[in-house]
């Protein structure tokens, strides 16, 4: 595992924190009539560098010993399986680092998924 001093540092913010919804596209395969995204079909994406910076100060910080982790976008089954797998391995990583379990859930509307 690869040091994480660099990104793990005071914040109080992350104190309480037991779930972080990560919007990590801004990207959706939908069109939806009653959506309340400014979201469309090109957009950005959150980069794994940023994902780990957040998730790496969250688990640092917060008195909790689960940290749920929620993908949101947009539709986050738009990103690679690599951008997961990296995502993933960080933090089930950073967890046990901190003697903590990381709980990963996606909010999504499964039309990518076969």
């Amino acid at each position: 595992m690869s040091s994480h001093m660099s990104i793990e540092r005071r914040d109080l913010r992350f104190r309480s924190v037991g779930t972080l919804i990560m919007k990590v596209t801004n990207r959706c395969n939908l069109d939806c009539s009653y959506c309340y995204e400014n979201i469309g079909r090109t957009g950005d994406d959150m980069t794994i560098d940023l994902f780990k910076s957040v998730v790496a100060r969250a688990f640092y910080n917060t008195s909790r010993h689960e940290l749920v982790i929620v993908f949101h976008g947009g539709e986050p089954t738009l990103l690679s399986d690599e951008w997961f797998r990296a995502a993933a391995t960080f933090s089930y990583e950073v967890a046990a680092k901190h003697r903590k379990t990381a709980k990963l859930l996606a909010q999504t509307n499964l039309i990518k998924l076969s």
